[in-house]
């Protein structure tokens, strides 16, 4: 995690007025910025397919970091960063991912976490349980 990140983002949002009485926070966040925080802390080796290791370079490297699919050319296989990680499956983009980390770092409750970010509590407590299980395994 980067505490750097999360502090300007808290202060962004402290200077907002939107703490406490959150409205959708994601539409105040950078869809690009918070690809980028999640390649960082997804994929610290850079863009590399996440099945076989081989490095991705050129075109491929520029698809995989704007968060497209890429097919290998060592494996065969296609991939997107997320795959094979603890969002591999998730279908929140980018801002919502990084909206319920950031809250549930807070501590604040389900409720508003899931209100902030525009998902449902139910993926808002599978998240906080995938997101502490990952932390705990690092």
């Amino acid at each position: 995690w980067n505490n750097g990140i999360f502090q300007t983002i808290g202060e962004d949002l402290t200077s907002m007025n939107l703490l406490p009485g959150i409205a959708d926070i994601t539409k105040h966040l950078d869809e690009e910025a918070c690809r980028r925080f999640w390649m960082d802390a997804l994929r610290p080796d850079g863009p590399r397919c996440p099945h076989c290791g081989a490095v991705l370079n050129g075109r491929q490297a520029s698809s995989f970091a704007t968060g497209r699919r890429v097919h290998c050319r060592d494996c065969g296989r296609w991939s997107h960063y997320r795959t094979g990680t603890v969002l591999s499956r998730s279908a929140a983009d980018d801002r919502q991912l990084f909206a319920v980390a950031y809250l549930l770092r807070l501590g604040l409750p389900v409720r508003v976490i899931a209100a902030a970010s525009g998902v449902s509590d139910d993926s808002v407590y599978r998240w906080r349980k995938t997101l502490l299980t990952a932390q705990e395994d690092a």
